[in-house]
């Protein structure tokens, strides 16, 4: 229970800023950290969980939800630095990625795997001496997807990493691959998805970042 606790601690905060913007920042600490005491250790919400009724982080976000809305009623302070207006309407926003209206929660869930994920890569490359492979991910796939520049050709990443030849370099980006989807796939684990929902997930992952298709093996 502790460790899922941590893992979802930053998710719920990518979610609390996007579904609750008007709220001060210097409050966002106290109302994860009394969500996460109150719900999880006294409510104990893991053990209610009906994985037939839905995925577990729904549930997860419906109560996170209604708890900073129930804050937010209590506390006369933020409701007036909030507004009357904001106060009513908090946590119905919506938001749009690649021109794609989705909701605050698919958004959190995605922007956290993948950040998580591409960290953990990068991390995984350099200690274990294989900053190559990093380099051409980061370069062939990576910088095109999020800086919207073009991807550097396997010759000219060859040349200016000092590889054999091309051939080198589409090994590499394949390795780089195969270990960014084994690292996707253990991260989702600690997150409670269990193994015969993981294509399910990877897919609505790709609803909301369809950049990260050229990620995984198989595409370039």
């Amino acid at each position: 229970m502790a460790q899922l606790i941590e893992r979802y601690e930053p998710v719920l905060r990518l979610f609390y800023r996007g579904v609750f913007p008007h709220v001060p920042r210097l409050d966002e600490d106290d109302l994860i950290q009394s969500f996460l005491t109150d719900y999880f250790v006294a409510q104990r919400l893991l053990e209610s969980a009906d994985r037939s009724r839905g995925r577990f982080r729904s549930l997860l976000f419906t109560a996170f939800r209604n708890h900073v809305l129930m804050e937010l009623r209590r506390d006369k302070r933020l409701r007036v630095v909030v507004g009357l207006d904001n106060f009513e309407t908090a946590g119905q926003s919506q938001a749009s990625v690649g021109g794609i209206t989705t909701n605050q929660e698919t958004v959190a869930w995605a922007r956290y795997v993948l950040d998580e994920t591409l960290r953990r890569l990068e991390v995984d490359c350099r200690s274990r001496g294989r900053t190559h492979v990093w380099e051409v991910f980061r370069r062939r796939l990576i910088v095109p997807a999020w800086e919207s520049m073009p991807a550097a050709g396997h010759d000219v990443l060859a040349q200016e990493l000092g590889l054999a030849d091309a051939r080198q370099s589409e090994n590499l980006l394949k390795t780089a691959k195969r270990r960014f989807r084994q690292l996707l796939v253990v991260l989702m684990g600690e997150l409670g998805v269990c193994e015969d929902e993981v294509d399910r997930e990877v897919m609505d992952l790709l609803k909301t970042f369809g950049e990260v298709r050229t990620f995984l093996p198989g595409e370039d």
